[in-house]
């Protein structure tokens, strides 16, 4: 174990990466199947311990509702906090969950209403690979789902 001096004398740079456009998806585009985000994807090296942070802006119907899932190219052990927080019909959501691998994960909305969520944790990779946010409507359906542009992705190499 490492003691707290030594662990902040191999912390690397905080990288972050912005979304700076909106992007959408909708039943005429993905829909309802989960795709990369153009913006959030950042190359790991292998046998490498990360904390990353995923905070995503996200605006969707009632009937898309909005999934997602953060993933690994690479193999990797996870354990990572998943906090969501919507503003669904004037009410407040929110949820903590703590996993141990990689899933899928749905939101509730109300028409109209901007979401927020925030996905970290740390993981180790043992293969080199592409850490991103997958996302898609949790319906298909007409209306637009976005994730919007200032959404984020930061990571820290630990070891």
């Amino acid at each position: 174990m490492k003691t707290h001096g030594e662990l902040l004398s191999t912390l690397q740079t905080v990288q972050t990466i912005w979304k700076t456009a909106d992007e959408t998806v909708n039943s005429a585009g993905t829909g309802a199947t989960l795709q990369d985000d153009d913006a959030l994807t950042v190359a790991l090296a292998a046998s490498t311990t990360y904390r990353f942070e995923f905070e995503l802006w996200y605006s969707t119907n009632a009937t898309a509702d909005f999934q997602f899932v953060p993933a690994y190219t690479g193999t990797q052990t996870a354990t990572y906090h998943l906090t969501s927080f919507s503003v669904p019909a004037g009410t407040t959501s929110t949820r903590e969950e703590v996993h141990t691998s990689f899933s899928g994960y749905s939101a509730t909305a109300a028409s109209g209403t901007h979401g927020w969520v925030r996905v970290e944790g740390i993981f180790i990779t043992n293969a080199s690979g592409n850490l991103k946010m997958q996302w898609a409507q949790n319906t298909a359906d007409a209306g637009d789902t976005k994730v919007l542009a200032g959404s984020s992705l930061k990571i820290i190499k630990i070891a």
